[in-house]
């Protein structure tokens, strides 16, 4: 999943991440689960942030990404839930795995 994610952010596949970054400039992003949304203007719960990211003058810098330790596939919150972008990739990156493993 990590990788996947980070080819995203590399590749610009998700729009909402890519302009918080235009928006930020500088400094680092979190990689907030849908699942629970932070308020505005706030970080969310440490189970919830999936990574964070280097961003300088907009621009994701992917090879910064670290995972976050705490994160949870599954919380009281529910399922993981990417954005659309990122759930996107990581589809086409299973589906591919499977193609490979003989799947249908």
């Amino acid at each position: 999943m990590h990788d996947t994610i980070q080819r995203a952010l590399r590749d610009g596949a998700d729009e909402a991440i890519q302009a918080e970054a235009t928006q930020r400039g500088s400094g680092w992003l979190h990689i907030h689960d849908e699942r629970n949304v932070p308020a505005l203007g706030r970080i969310g719960d440490p189970d919830d942030i999936v990574a964070s990211v280097m961003v300088e003058n907009g621009k994701i810098l992917s090879e910064t990404y670290q995972r976050m330790p705490s994160y949870r596939l599954f919380t009281a919150d529910g399922p993981p839930k990417l954005s659309p972008g990122l759930a996107h990739k990581l589809e086409e990156a299973l589906l591919e795995e499977h193609r490979r493993e003989g799947g249908e």
